[in-house]
């Protein structure tokens, strides 16, 4: 019911502006672009560091640790363009 009401009020907002969406546009676009992928390469070092069963390497934990943040970075994005919408 949460989902249907902000998909709601995202319609409205956007309607307000001129644009013309509709509730399955708007939940497919968000869907689509709400899931991002782990770098290529990450699944293997770690993989490979656990295996050995030896540390993770420095250049390791700075790809795991950037990985994390560009994540993070991802999912309060959305959240932040939410809370700037309703300041107005």
């Amino acid at each position: 019911m949460r989902v249907n009401r902000a998909l709601e009020k995202l319609r409205e907002f956007f309607n307000k502006r001129g644009f013309g969406f509709s509730l399955a546009m708007i939940g497919a676009a968000i869907s689509a672009h709400s899931v991002q992928g782990a770098p290529i390469g990450l699944a293997t070092t770690v993989t490979v560091a656990a295996v050995k069963g030896t540390s993770a390497t420095a250049s390791t934990l700075t790809l795991i640790k950037t990985t994390l943040r560009i994540m993070t970075y991802t999912k309060i994005k959305p959240l932040r363009l939410v809370a700037s919408w309703r300041c107005y």
